[in-house]
């Protein structure tokens, strides 16, 4: 139970830190998203399965907090974790590149599968202009957040997992 309440808190805690004290700090109303950079880590650390599993779960909390259309950032976290997690799965899983560079992957599918949606959706919304006024400062708070975040996925899950993780590549 513990456990349970202390990886509830963590995620409850990234998730008010997100959209409550970020927006000061935004540019253009962009901030960081830190429950894409937890679901990426832990599915970098935890495998696809349980990844893709953390990532709607937080893309439903999302969907169902800050309103818009429902469904599309559970699709975009969900995309964006198995993609991650599709090309990590034979790297050491303690380096320090691999959740800047997957930062800035998961980052740019998410931004990806958002943008195909809402054009799906009967928007035009220009590519050009997005990209400059979405994508790249969400790149870069992403990237800046990415290694404080998976140090915090590495710490709960060795501390507070109910099997230790593999440390096999």
């Amino acid at each position: 139970m513990k456990r349970l309440v202390v990886w509830l808190a963590v995620i409850g805690g990234l998730f008010v830190l997100e959209t409550s004290l970020m927006p000061f700090f935004a540019i253009g109303g962009v901030g960081p998203d830190f429950l894409l950079l937890f679901a990426v880590s832990f599915t970098i650390l935890q495998g696809n399965r349980l990844g893709i599993f953390s990532a709607f779960c937080f893309g439903i909390l999302e969907d169902i907090i800050t309103g818009g259309f429902f469904g599309v950032n559970t699709l975009a976290k969900m995309t964006a974790a198995f993609v991650c997690g599709s090309l990590s799965n034979r790297v050491f899983k303690e380096q320090t590149v691999l959740p800047l560079i997957n930062s800035l992957g998961a980052t740019a599918v998410q931004y990806g599968v958002i943008f195909g949606m809402v054009y799906l959706l009967g928007y035009k919304p220009g590519i050009y202009t997005t990209a400059g006024k979405i994508l790249l400062p969400q790149l870069v708070f992403n990237f800046l957040f990415a290694l404080p975040v998976h140090r915090l996925v590495i710490w709960l899950c060795d501390r507070f997992w109910l099997e230790q993780r593999s440390r096999e590549s």
